[in-house]
């Protein structure tokens, strides 16, 4: 394809910054298509995005940085942080989550047992409660009804441990198998 004289003059003056038209730049891009940039340009591509990369701080304006960081900024910056907090963020939902598995999750910072989030599984709560202590993070609750939305005291079983909460459940699948018919045992096993 052969280039006019007209459109190397508008490649210099791109080269120089100035703006084109949306023609020209679709006549550039036809010429460039399906071409790959030489060596020399790529190596020019590369300088020029290095570039673009903040150059290293000198120790003298660290230490200008670190100088405006009086206390009164540092108390003024970890008042506007916090003030997005809880129940002054935006995205405060009144403090009530339901996780993935299905259980819901009580906004509690105070607790000792909270997530990294300040959240507390609500069926654990309600234990709590109607313990009067905390449970031991060993302790594990149980849903009779097996709903795991459902943190009704009548719905929870406290288990000393995970194998106790094991035991139950293969206590309830094996009650649950009992009152199968031989047709239906089949199917099941």
């Amino acid at each position: 394809m052969v280039v006019s004289e007209e459109t190397r003059e508008k490649i210099r003056q791109s080269k120089l910054g100035t703006h084109l038209s949306e023609e020209t730049k679709a006549k550039l891009s036809k010429l460039r298509r399906g071409k790959r940039p030489s060596l020399e340009t790529r190596i020019k591509l590369s300088i020029a995005r290095r570039a673009r990369v903040m150059p290293p701080i000198s120790e003298e304006t660290k230490a200008k940085i670190k100088a405006s960081w009086t206390e009164e900024r540092k108390a003024k910056t970890s008042a506007a942080m916090s003030a997005r907090c809880g129940s002054l963020s935006h995205m405060w939902r009144g403090g009530v989550r339901t996780n993935p598995e299905g259980y819901v999750k009580i906004y509690c910072p105070s607790h000792p047992f909270c997530d990294g989030g300040g959240y507390v599984m609500e069926h654990r709560l309600v234990a709590e409660r109607a313990l009067g202590k905390y449970l031991d993070p060993k302790n594990v609750v149980h849903h009779i009804n097996k709903n795991v939305a459902d943190n009704r005291n009548e719905n929870l079983v406290i288990c000393e441990d995970d194998a106790y909460h094991k035991l139950i459940h293969k206590r309830m699948k094996e009650q649950h198998y009992a009152h199968k018919t031989d047709k239906q045992k089949k199917i099941w096993s």
